[in-house]
């Protein structure tokens, strides 16, 4: 796993066999937040890949309220919610 070392703020933690856990900076909006999301490794020819599939990110925590209920009690039906989902590649050549 030499290949994730190095200065930036994040850490990949082993979990199982070919499982880890991300934990990363996520910035929206000039607003950064610390995520952390399961992953699975696969050993490519040049390095590794990490996947991750429906991470979910609250919207709010990045100043995001448009048609938030959490801050608009009273918007009924026209609410959105304040989850997303993220597909995460990421991608460590050697």
């Amino acid at each position: 796993m030499g290949c994730w070392k190095g200065s930036w703020r994040t850490k990949v933690s082993p979990t199982s066999s070919g499982r880890v856990t991300i934990t990363g900076n996520l910035t929206i909006k000039g607003i950064t937040n610390t995520i952390s999301f399961p992953a699975s490794l696969k050993k490519q020819k040049n390095g590794l890949t990490a996947m991750a599939n429906e991470v979910k990110v609250d919207r709010t925590k990045y100043d995001i309220r448009y048609r938030s209920r959490s801050f608009f009690g009273d918007i009924g039906d026209k609410a959105i919610d304040d989850s997303f989902v993220l597909n995460i590649s990421l991608i460590c050549k050697k």
